[in-house]
């Protein structure tokens, strides 16, 4: 998620920083809504893997 705010370095070569933080902070949220969903299905992911193990 952090990596998705680098294209904002830049953003003073091209010339249109708007355009640029705004696409970054989608990145961003975009990325969490995977983070979010790997990190509260993992548990139950081992529970049912042990489960047939």
């Amino acid at each position: 998620m952090v990596l998705s705010f680098v294209p904002l370095a830049f953003s003073r070569w091209f010339g249109d920083v708007p355009v640029f933080a705004v696409t970054s902070c989608g990145a961003c949220l975009v990325d969490g809504v995977f983070v979010a969903v790997q990190r509260y299905n993992r548990p139950r992911l081992v529970r049912l893997l042990k489960g047939k193990g």
